[in-house]
């Protein structure tokens, strides 16, 4: 008799195991090319740590072939009032996704990158890939162990549920909706652009 507690103990584990997701399992939303319809576009507005106004950047899409979307990057240090095209951005969604197929190691990737100068639009090589990911979340996979090269933290900001993919020993990454009309998308992020500056941006709006 004194057996029974401890079989009808472990059935029940085993079938709470059977129907409960592990932690691994878990998919985080990450933006896809349906994502990208021409004509949308995403604000962020940038602020000094102290909260004092200091850029706005607009992300619009111009273009979609297949998997390929065409994004112009607009800028304004005035309030965002008088925002202009700066950069553009030629970016397959499909190869920012699938460099984060192996969950233990980023596969490199990149894009092509263009910058509009004496009335033309030239392209340059694209120093790294940051300017299109730490807008856009493209790694679905949640890290919680110690070894994993990435750490998913959670958070709530303006009651938006948002995550992180943190990079160990790196202070700053993106905070990324969750879920709603925006997920995958970054809401917050703060960075120092060098020992003395810290900047903060945030989206604004989300025209669809």
């Amino acid at each position: 008799m004194a057996e029974r507690p401890a079989m009808t103990f472990g059935l029940l584990f085993l079938a709470l195991m059977s129907v409960t997701p592990s932690r691994a399992e878990v998919a985080l939303p990450t933006v896809a090319v349906s994502d990208f319809t021409v004509g949308r576009s995403w604000t962020w507005d940038y602020t000094q740590a102290d909260g004092k106004p200091w850029s706005t950047e607009r992300y619009t899409v111009i273009a979609v072939s297949g998997t390929t979307v065409f994004l112009e990057i607009s800028s304004d240090y005035g309030g965002g009032q008088n925002l202009k095209p700066n950069t553009r951005l030629q970016v397959d969604i499909q190869n920012c996704l699938a460099a984060y197929a192996n969950p233990a190691q980023k596969k490199p990737w990149s894009y092509k990158m263009f910058f509009f100068s004496s009335g033309h639009w030239n392209e340059f090589e694209a120093p790294n890939t940051l300017a299109f990911e730490e807008k856009f979340n493209c790694n679905p996979r949640e890290y919680l162990g110690a070894s994993d090269p990435y750490l998913t933290v959670y958070s709530e900001i303006d009651g938006v549920p948002v995550f992180q993919q943190k990079l160990w020993r790196r202070l700053s990454a993106s905070w990324f909706a969750q879920d709603g009309s925006q997920k995958g998308v970054a809401v917050q992020k703060e960075f120092t652009s060098d020992p003395t500056m810290t900047y903060v941006f945030k989206l604004r709006n989300f025209a669809k």
